[in-house]
């Protein structure tokens, strides 16, 4: 077996899905702290940081986050609908990677995959073309940066990205622009 992945996770509430993602998986190594209690050096031990539901990037937090990703981590942001969006945007700018802009609320279903990325190559027995995928009832719009490659892993009906790897300056980013307090449903 493959050595585990480290992954380190920055929370701002309780993610029942991504607590259980990780903490059930034998393939992670998973350590969660809360952003009041984060141990910034076990984060930089890490090969994963996951932000998620937290309230603002604070200066402190972006500085560890550029180390990090600077290093060769890979980012996964996950922010929740009462985040303070500016705070990731100054973050995520400073970094040259694409910005989030404004919540969309309209019921988008995801109509494609890229099946060859390895996160889902190994994960479907056969590729089905009328594969049915979930859709989602709220989400951030990226302003796309001209300057980022990017792969997109999931695409959204009209062909915004929804799940997309970035690379900048030969960083990954994993963007998730779901809002994780709102629930979302196979349409």
């Amino acid at each position: 077996m493959a050595d585990k992945i480290d992954v380190y996770h920055v929370a701002g509430g309780s993610n029942i899905y991504l607590s259980t993602l990780f903490s059930n998986n034998a393939i992670f190594n998973y350590t969660t702290a809360t952003q009041q209690s984060v141990d910034y050096s076990q984060m930089q031990r890490n090969s994963t940081v996951v932000i998620s539901d937290i309230e603002n990037i604070t200066s402190g937090l972006a500085d560890e986050l550029k180390k990090f990703i600077q290093k060769g981590g890979s980012l996964v942001l996950f922010p929740d609908s009462t985040s303070d969006i500016q705070s990731y945007n100054n973050f995520l700018s400073s970094a040259g990677a694409d910005v989030f802009t404004d919540v969309n609320r309209n019921i988008t279903k995801i109509d494609k995959l890229d099946l060859e990325n390895n996160v889902f190559k190994s994960v479907f027995e056969k590729q089905e073309l009328d594969m049915n995928l979930p859709g989602v009832s709220s989400y951030y719009n990226l302003a796309l940066s001209s300057r980022n490659t990017r792969q997109v892993l999931m695409r959204m009906q009209g062909g915004s990205p929804f799940y997309a790897n970035t690379l900048w300056a030969r960083v990954k980013c994993f963007y998730l622009q779901l809002l994780p307090t709102v629930i979302n449903r196979v349409l």
